[in-house]
């Protein structure tokens, strides 16, 4: 299969979408003229190590990438085989799969990509014109390496704190840096590493990237939607009492999320008589754990596993029906769930000093808690007995943290035009004779 990526085509787009790049975007000192390749429609491929239907934060954001670019560029995501029943011709935008195995012990497919010639084929016919990287491993560095051989600039996003990740699955921190350094080196062979925010950034420092990463933060692709009528389908659709607050959960259902922490908040509110139905919304490996919790806390009753919900309108319903969105990971550099919350005026509780919090202020635009369970459940009573507070914070939330992905698409993509004519500055054969001279 090989998909036609020819570019050169005028885009339909207004003029002001297809303008040069702007000066703000550039780093301190640089410039660049843009040129004839600002009217040139790009050919973009994103590649991840994961990918629908499995959802989590990453996948959301590389899906949402591929959708909004889809409208002025030529876009493919390179991702790894699932098993069948999934319909990848219901997207805007090509999918192209390599072969993987389950890994029975998490809830993804681990992919191949050096097994399956089809797919490193693909990758190597395929016109592109830059490569974007969200996941840094198989697919990732097969990606770097293409775009290498093609002489075209590759990009990086950090979206998660791989150090984490390491040593909680080797129970070593020597090893947890070595497999970190490996990180690090793949993100040096980038033209470019984006962080989600200025949280994430630091943390590439602290990992030992050297290079000056650059801050892209994330939007979200829902719509407002009407508060009341939302809550009267999602109360009536869970039998919820109409004077009851909701609160809500949504994303992987996996321990690291602190979906536990959550469930002995609310043990802590249930005994204090205070009333609340709490959902979970979501998928993964830890979803039988979370119901021994649930039910061991006595819980069940107050609290709902709804599982994975795909239809995003319905799932911006919950957010709007909701009084509060809970995020008390420690682990993720960001949260989605924060900006799609926003978007229906409902604000998110997270756990102060956290990368995700980073943007966040106490009371103004959404809420932080001490990280243990007995501040976490007072903080919810405090906000949800304030009303007056409360309407306030969800007003500001919304003006304040609320982005949509359209709004997002013009830096990203004059980013990527940026990257291009840079990456063409730097390997031209002028720079390669100035280089030569130097040595």
């Amino acid at each position: 299969m090989v998909l036609n990526m020819a570019g050169n085509e005028k885009t339909n787009l207004p003029v002001s979408m297809n303008a040069s790049i702007s000066t703000a975007l550039r780093p301190q000192g640089a410039s660049t003229g843009g040129g004839a390749l600002s009217s040139k429609k790009l050919n973009i491929a994103l590649l991840c190590d994961s990918y629908l239907p499995m959802i989590d934060g990453v996948i959301m954001i590389t899906d949402q990438y591929a959708k909004m670019l889809s409208q002025k560029a030529n876009v493919f995501v390179a991702v790894p085989r699932v098993k069948k029943g999934y319909d990848d011709n219901q997207h805007p935008y090509k999918i192209i799969r390599c072969k993987s195995f389950k890994l029975f012990f998490i809830d993804y497919h681990c992919p191949r990509p050096n097994a399956d010639r089809r797919f490193k084929k693909f990758l190597k016919e395929a016109d592109i014109d830059i490569i974007h990287i969200h996941s840094p491993f198989f697919i990732g560095k097969m990606g770097i390496k293409i775009a290498h051989e093609k002489n075209i600039p590759v990009v990086a996003t950090m979206h998660s704190q791989f150090k984490q990740d390491f040593k909680r699955a080797v129970k070593s921190s020597w090893l947890a840096n070595i497999l970190t350094h490996s990180i690090i080196k793949t993100f040096n062979a980038c033209d470019e590493v984006w962080a989600v925010n200025e949280g994430t950034q630091e943390i590439l420092k602290d990992y030992g990237y050297k290079k000056p990463a650059y801050v892209m933060r994330s939007g979200t692709d829902m719509l407002p939607q009407d508060k009341a009528a939302s809550k009267k389908k999602i109360y009536e659709t869970h039998g919820i009492d109409h004077q009851t607050p909701m609160l809500l959960f949504v994303g992987r259902i996996n321990l690291m999320k602190n979906i536990l922490f959550i469930a002995d908040a609310l043990k802590i509110l249930k005994d204090r008589g205070f009333d609340y139905k709490m959902i979970y919304i979501g998928s993964g490996q830890d979803t039988d754990s979370l119901a021994a919790h649930i039910k061991k806390l006595d819980l069940q009753d107050n609290v709902i596993l709804a599982g994975k919900i795909m239809d995003r309108v319905l799932l911006s319903k919950y957010y709007a029906a909701a009084a509060l969105t809970l995020f008390p990971s420690i682990y993720d550099t960001d949260g989605i769930v924060k900006y799609e919350g926003a978007s229906q005026h409902t604000p998110t509780v997270l756990i102060e000093g956290i990368t995700a919090a980073i943007d966040i202020e106490d009371g103004v635009n959404g809420y932080v808690s001490k990280p243990t369970a007995e501040d976490f459940a007072q903080k919810i009573k405090e906000i949800l007995t304030d009303p007056k507070t409360y309407a306030q914070v969800c007003e500001n939330v919304f003006n304040n943290l609320y982005k949509t992905w359209p709004e997002r698409l013009n830096e990203i993509y004059d980013r990527y035009l940026y990257l291009i004519e840079q990456h063409k500055i730097k390997t031209s054969p002028a720079a390669a004779k100035t280089v030569n001279e130097l040595n």
